[in-house]
């Protein structure tokens, strides 16, 4: 049971000094990676991938904009709503760290045989699919409550 908890601290604290060189925790980072994988993307979008919260994700997000590494556009299909993308810096940073947690990934899999890293790959996305969905039935049985 704690071995996901330990992997999981022990990844972010070998990536962390990479990731605050740049004045980000492992949690913006996250958020970066998503703007920048899906430019355009809607808040509600990055709170559901990046597990936040939207009132938590808002703060994040001014601050991320306030340090020239996101930007909002109004989104062209409903006027209240901003699309998000990252700034030229901001792919910069996304660039440069995800090259440290690629060096991360290897030592984390280190005497692992391809097979085995790519069955590990396919466990986590399940676990984290099967976290999310019970997370999504929560939040439903909260508003229902």
């Amino acid at each position: 049971m704690n071995a996901l908890l330990e992997a999981h601290l022990a990844f972010r604290k070998n990536v962390a000094p990479g990731v605050k060189l740049y004045g980000l925790n492992p949690g913006n980072h996250r958020i970066l990676l998503y703007v920048s994988e899906h430019p355009g993307c809607l808040q509600k979008d990055i709170a559901e991938h990046c597990i936040v919260e939207t009132s938590t994700l808002s703060s994040v997000l001014k601050n991320l904009e306030k340090k020239g590494l996101l930007e909002r556009r109004r989104f062209e299909k409903d006027n209240r709503a901003y699309a998000i993308y990252p700034t030229e810096k901001g792919q910069k940073i996304v660039d440069t760290v995800t090259e440290k947690m690629l060096a991360s990934t290897k030592i984390a899999l280190t005497g692992f045989s391809e097979k085995e890293a790519e069955d590990l790959m396919v466990y986590l996305d399940r676990v984290t699919e099967n976290l999310k969905n019970a997370n999504r039935l929560s939040a439903q049985d909260d508003k229902v409550s």
